[in-house]
């Protein structure tokens, strides 16, 4: 357990991953903790909006173009990344995660945890600290923890893609689509059916390799 060895401990009705209670069970955790963040971001100023180039022209030319999003967090599996235009906002975001989170029993793992400083010039600082609750026996949670992070400057890692580097992206895809193999049929295969192949499979791997800008400034974790 969190604080020592435990006794053998009798579990009923556990939500295991990909039962039929799972995406329940992630909505009244995961969902609502991005919706809080959102929520709670949505007055500060150094939250990252994304909205077109129209709009920021104040020339729309579409309905659409109006439209803008307060991009806070993108949650993968068991990775969150939590983005600011400054790092004060980005110490303010995690903290109210960790605090959230905390609540469901969830704990972040600090060894595994990067900062990632995008758009900028680079800075000598190898550390910055991001702050937590306090997971010791004992003492009281909500006492402020520091947590020294190692930083990285103008390069960031999401779902294997680097990002902010079209050339490489560019380059992965032509090795996508020179390097994949039709399956060989003993008659004429029909288009229905290639259109399928392409659409399901090749497309598929395609749309994994993201071309992403995030705006100057911007603050990972």
């Amino acid at each position: 357990m969190a604080f020592s060895i435990a006794n053998h401990i009798i579990v009923n009705s556990v939500t295991k991953q990909g039962r039929s209670m799972s995406p329940f069970k992630a909505t009244i955790t995961t969902s609502l903790r991005h919706c809080y963040l959102v929520d709670l971001v949505s007055s500060n100023p150094d939250c990252i909006i994304i909205q077109s180039t129209t709009k920021l022209a104040n020339d729309p030319h579409l309905p659409d173009d109006a439209a803008s999003l307060h991009f806070s967090m993108a949650k993968a599996t068991n990775d969150s990344y939590i983005a600011a235009l400054t790092f004060p906002a980005l110490q303010c975001f995690t903290l109210a995660m960790e605090c959230f989170q905390f609540l469901y029993g969830w704990l972040t793992s600090w060894e595994k945890t990067t900062l990632h400083i995008l758009n900028c010039l680079d800075t000598l600082l190898k550390t910055l600290p991001l702050l937590s609750i306090t997971n010791i026996q004992d003492v009281d949670p909500c006492t402020i923890t520091q947590h020294e992070v190692p930083v990285s400057t103008n390069e960031f890692n999401f779902l294997c893609t680097q990002v902010n580097d079209p050339k490489t992206r560019y380059l992965e895809l032509i090795d996508i689509i020179d390097s994949f193999l039709f399956p060989a049929f003993s008659f004429h295969t029909p288009f229905t059916l290639l259109h399928k192949i392409i659409s399901q499979n090749w497309l598929s791997l395609l749309s994994l390799i993201n071309i992403v800008h995030p705006p100057p400034g911007t603050w990972q974790i």
